[in-house]
């Protein structure tokens, strides 16, 4: 079980769509930073893993988080997410 933290906007970089092509069973997902801008990427959309997100870099790049599926974290839930994972990859 693997925490996947995506950290650059998939309008920049490939980082999101090589990470849902290496993820397995039981990963999860995190958008942070730059990378928040993934919560409205078609490729997020279908992903069969848990996803979050940052509340706080969503709503400094004046984002919202309008989608079920996606999970929005505090800083301290993202240090708890990293406990229950048992490696997490930055991308």
């Amino acid at each position: 079980m693997i925490l996947h933290v995506i950290s650059k906007s998939p309008y920049e970089a490939s980082t999101l769509s090589q990470c849902l092509l290496s993820t397995t069973h039981g990963d999860g997902i995190l958008l942070m930073q730059d990378g928040v801008y993934g919560i409205n990427h078609q490729s997020i959309k279908n992903a069969p893993h848990p996803i979050y997100v940052i509340g706080d870099d969503l709503a400094a790049r004046g984002l919202e988080n309008n989608h079920a599926k996606i999970k929005s974290i505090t800083y301290d839930e993202f240090v708890e997410l990293c406990v229950q994972y048992e490696s997490s990859i930055s991308w």
